[in-house]
């Protein structure tokens, strides 16, 4: 099986598998645990601003900053956040901006330990769950096609071996893998 390109496909696959699947779980723990023991309040948009900036090859990019203002155990908490992506239209910013106009209320889970970390739009949703979905789906269709080659490499039969080399040779190889001398009948005929 040494060289065998198939048995490196295999493996090949079923590595990158892995690691897609590990950063994918990781993530769904994380998002989990967010789910879970992160506490909800309300909070109130307190405006934002639009900010400009030049990207790669001086293209204009623009970006939604926002705060957000909530109360948690008695204290009051203004928190700056920015969107998640950038555009090349400003318009598009824009709109990202409307959810946190002053006084627009919105559901955020914040974290007990910092209570200035929050998380928006947190849910069982494909969006909160959009990466670790990705990962791990990408991860699993690679795993599964890397292990069913190696399985199915494994299962192969070697047939005679080769009058040249003395290497076992596969039933429908028309070549030794080794020396290259050509087998007179690479498929027997069935009687």
């Amino acid at each position: 099986m040494r060289g065998n390109p198939v048995s490196f496909a295999g493996v090949f696959l079923a590595v990158f598998g892995l690691a897609f699947l590990t950063p994918g779980v990781w993530q769904a723990q994380v998002h989990y645990r967010i789910l879970k023991t992160w506490p909800e309040v309300e909070a109130a948009g307190a405006g934002g601003q639009v900010t400009r900036f030049l990207g790669k090859k001086s293209q204009t990019f623009y970006r939604a900053n926002y705060e957000l203002r909530y109360r948690v155990g008695g204290a009051d908490y203004l928190t700056p956040l920015s969107s998640k992506s950038s555009s090349t239209d400003r318009r598009q910013a824009e709109r990202e901006l409307e959810p946190y106009r002053p006084g627009n209320r919105l559901r955020i889970r914040y974290n007990p330990e910092d209570p200035n970390d929050v998380r928006e739009r947190v849910g069982w949703n494909a969006g909160f769950f959009l990466l670790p979905l990705i990962f791990g789906g990408v991860g699993v269709l690679l795993l599964a096609v890397g292990a069913a080659l190696l399985v199915w490499q494994a299962r192969r039969k070697p047939g005679p071996c080769c009058p040249a080399c003395r290497t076992p040779v596969f039933l429908d190889f028309r070549f030794c893998k080794q020396c290259g001398t050509r087998r007179e009948n690479p498929r027997p005929e069935n009687p």
